[in-house]
């Protein structure tokens, strides 16, 4: 026996493939998430690791507190390999599994709650020399692993650290049991089936052949849900994500009303995480008697129930128009579902009447006369409702008209735009004239007619308040 460092990992729990594949006995699995950097050769729900799998006597010294029955209806894998110290070197030392019985494979054992397995370990020619490492595996992720010290005596395995390492006496055999527990994972596949998860807050509806071949999924709540007020309920994952699915599965979560007052439950919406952005699920009825809320996915991953999104107003750009010409308002940029538009105008010139209410994304009117327009946006989508206003500027030809402004926004070397306004009516005047155009008048501003003649040309008119 030697002394070595112990290789440690951190648990993944999470979801895990097939258990039947075409590869070699010994050839070691794909896994896409292994465990890493724990600190500890004992890798399981005891010690830190996935709350759903347990090492049991005589793997482990003692019994450990089991939070739920376990499962015998999955079909994990054992694999034991020499361990580099970040990953498996060679093909593997031995395999266990519910299928296979060959040489160095050996068949994994299934109790009425629990995987057992013997291993003789003569036939692997183990090197006390070297490290190895048992690793219990669920498709492409690793539930937990145990490093083990070979050793030549049963005196020497006694003096084993159990809580490092499982002693293995070269050339003896070796037992080991596991157990997972029930109401996490699930196997789906080819045939028709449903699933419950999360003490039945969880329904999924996997129809025949809408997957190509046998899965594990991983049903539980999202480690680290991204905060969100309008999010009902705690976000779920159904992993993993990249299960490829030809037909639709029929995903069902279950919410509680209470604490949530004037909640229209027919307005709550299902989402599902991607890129980090929260995204509808399209096609989601609610059922308020059941309180559920069920949609066709195509895709595992996070889900969870919202409250339908706020009503956000948006009631455009302000704008200059054309005077009896027809204007549209443009609420279309306004944010929520089901939404109900109305505009009313608050701000408008007497002189040409008033200007009309008006309802939907985008309404047209007419505005007659020079004048400025303010319109309000109520939006509501039954339960939340929000406000914007748009202010119109109706000119005769906006496309031709001179601004004027006092100091020190106006300047008589400025293009006389809204945003470079002239300082002078005189010279607002002769831009106008040279254009075709009209003058505005924006305030009081500081002018230079009073003790001078102000000459007008034919054809532009001036326009105060602007």
């Amino acid at each position: 026996m030697r002394a070595r460092a112990s290789h440690l990992a951190c648990l993944i729990g999470t979801l895990l493939f097939g258990c039947s594949d075409n590869r070699s006995p010994l050839e070691v699995s794909d896994i896409a998430a292994p465990i890493t950097g724990l600190g500890m050769a004992v890798v399981d729900a005891a010690s830190g690791g996935s709350p759903y799998f347990f090492f049991l006597p005589p793997t482990v010294v003692n019994m450990p507190a089991v939070n739920g029955p376990g499962d015998n209806t999955l079909y994990p894998e054992v694999e034991v390999c020499e361990w580099s110290g970040t990953s498996c070197t060679g093909p593997l030392v031995a395999r266990f599994d519910r299928l296979v019985n060959t040489p160095f494979a050996w068949k994994l054992r299934v109790g009425t709650s629990d995987y057992a397995l013997v291993w003789a370990t003569a036939q692997s020619a183990l090197d006390p020399a070297l490290n190895y490492r048992m690793r219990v595996i669920l498709g492409a992720f690793e539930l937990g692993y145990i490093d083990l010290d070979v050793v030549a005596t049963s005196t020497q395995a006694a003096a084993v650290d159990r809580t490092r390492f499982l002693p293995v006496i070269a050339g003896s055999e070796l037992r080991a049991k596991f157990l997972i527990t029930k109401g996490a994972f699930f196997r789906v596949g080819m045939s028709s089936r449903t699933v419950s998860g999360l003490n039945g807050a969880v329904r999924l509806v996997v129809p025949a052949k809408a997957l190509a071949d046998e899965h594990h999924i991983l049903i539980q709540h999202a480690a680290q849900p991204p905060a969100d007020p309008a999010r009902l309920t705690a976000p779920v994952e159904i992993l993993p994500s990249s299960v490829p699915i030809t037909k639709a599965l029929t995903l069902s979560l279950r919410y509680d009303p209470t604490g949530h007052t004037g909640l229209d439950e027919t307005t709550l919406l299902l989402k599902q995480l991607v890129g980090g952005v929260w995204q509808n699920v399209p096609g989601s009825t609610v059922n308020v008697a059941t309180r559920t809320i069920s949609a066709p996915i195509m895709m595992l991953g996070t889900f969870a129930i919202f409250r339908a999104d706020p009503a956000i107003a948006n009631a455009g750009p302000d704008a200059y128009v054309q005077m009896n010409s027809a204007t549209t308002l443009d609420g279309s940029a306004s944010q929520g579902t089901n939404l109900t538009y109305t505009w009313t105008p608050i701000v408008w010139d007497p002189t040409f009447g008033t200007p009309p209410t008006l309802n939907g994304a985008t309404p047209s009117f007419t505005p007659t006369g020079v004048q400025r327009i303010v319109y309000q946006l109520q939006l509501t989508d039954g339960i939340t409702s929000s406000t914007d206003q748009v202010e119109l500027m109706a000119l005769e030809d906006p496309a031709h008209a001179v601004f004027v402004a006092p100091f020190p926004v106006g300047a008589d070397v400025n293009a006389g735009t809204r945003a470079q306004p002239v300082l002078t009516i005189a010279n607002a005047v002769q831009k106008a004239a040279a254009m075709g155009g009209d003058v505005y008048i924006s305030g009081n501003p500081t002018t230079f007619f009073t003790n001078a003649a102000l000459n007008l040309a034919t054809g532009v008119s001036i326009y105060g308040g602007f």
